[in-house]
């Protein structure tokens, strides 16, 4: 298994086999874990292209037999495992035709009081999603962001590889929010430049947590990948993107040879309490008005905000050199929020549009429901697409 994919014009570090049962960080960009790696072979499935609802069961084995549908083989799953909601994508291959937007399925997360409780509700959730989806694929990508992982492109002086890692745990404290003794940090050299690296880090209990809930999912990792990597596979067309997820917003900037990220702890949740304390209602009561009418007058502050923090992130950034961001993709359950698009565009100076599916993607779905969908399902359908790349298995 691998963790984060694989940058464009880097060359990745050799192949190693660490210890079954051991979690261990080889290279920055290509590894393989013991035991979890997936076989080869992909799984097969049947039936056509649709949306799986909750209320909806798949067929069975014999039903399928009967119908006379075509088999045909899929990509690992592409598995968003969110704060408030986990998205499964599943696309198919065809041997002529192009790939195949087949499924999605989604549920909503509840609240947990305890990290093992967690681990086993989104567990058994994955597990029914699979059901709902109907497929023998169990090979899957879920990916980390920062603050739990990040990469950075580092210059170093000639120094032997041991002195290289220890600069880079001086690096990485620089960047992380977190002890470096509970990271991985990896250093791996960039192509035709050997005094330019990238430096990885990754938290061990980020990683820990994915690999424990897809074990008990009877889920078999391919990769870990990193959300900037998925993004950009997923929304070429932008310059950058703009995740408003749950509990947070994160900025994903694509114009160098390694994204760029920046996370904000503003995000759907927090506008949703600033409804619930204007109005005096209940959580609950607020993100269904926040969903049906916007704001409509209450939790402005919370917007307001936000989009004094996104215009302050674009001012640094230019004056960091990333002044060729003209083009911004909004994704997000956040991303719904009436007027949100428009406002966002008039604080940063950046074209911004709610992110599509390409109009070329082969799928069975209604266009107004992949259309509506693109915003929640486009990091699981980004997953899923790391199964084109000729490393993921």
């Amino acid at each position: 298994m691998k963790l984060f994919s694989q940058p464009r014009r880097n060359a990745a570090g050799p192949k190693t086999t660490p210890a079954p049962h051991r979690f261990s960080l080889k290279t920055l960009l290509n590894m393989q874990i013991g035991r979890h790696r997936a076989p080869l072979h992909p799984a097969r499935t049947t039936g056509p292209t649709h949306v799986r609802h909750a209320a909806s069961r798949p067929k069975s084995s014999t039903a399928r037999q009967r119908s006379g549908a075509r088999r045909m083989p899929t990509l690992p799953l592409g598995i968003d495992l969110g704060t408030g909601r986990i998205r499964i994508a599943l696309l198919e291959r065809g041997i002529t035709s192009p790939t195949t937007l087949r499924s999605v399925v989604t549920r909503e997360l509840r609240p947990s009081n305890t990290a093992l409780e967690t681990t086993t509700h989104v567990a058994k959730l994955l597990a029914e999603m699979l059901a709902e989806l109907g497929t023998s694929e169990r090979r899957c990508f879920v990916s980390v962001c920062e603050p739990e992982a990040l990469v950075r492109r580092v210059a170093f002086p000639k120094m032997s590889r041991a002195e290289r890692e220890r600069a880079a745990r001086f690096e990485a404290m620089r960047f992380v929010t977190f002890p470096v003794d509970e990271a991985h940090i990896r250093v791996l050299p960039i192509a035709g430049n050997e005094n330019e690296f990238v430096v990885g880090v990754a938290r061990r209990a980020a990683i820990e947590r994915r690999l424990a809930i897809l074990k008990l999912a009877k889920l078999r990792p391919v990769a870990i990948d990193h959300d900037a990597f998925a993004w950009r596979r997923a929304v070429p067309q932008y310059d950058a993107l703009l995740d408003l997820g749950f509990s947070g917003a994160t900025l994903h900037v694509f114009g160098s040879e390694l994204p760029y990220s920046e996370t904000f702890e503003l995000g759907g949740e927090q506008i949703t309490q600033g409804i619930a304390r204007s109005l005096g209602i209940d959580r609950d009561t607020a993100e269904r008005r926040k969903r049906t009418l916007g704001l409509a007058g209450a939790g402005e502050a919370a917007r307001d905000r936000l989009l004094e923090t996104l215009a302050t992130a674009f001012i640094d950034l230019r004056a960091s050199g990333f002044s060729d961001v003209r083009s911004l993709g909004l994704a997000g359950n956040g991303a719904r929020l009436t007027g949100i698009v428009e406002d966002i565009e008039a604080v940063t100076a950046v074209r911004t549009q709610l992110v599509e599916f390409p109009a070329a993607l082969a799928s069975g779905l209604p266009p107004d429901v992949t259309r509506a969908a693109a915003p929640d399902w486009m990091l699981a359908y980004g997953l899923a697409l790391h199964g084109e790349t000729k490393d993921a298995t």
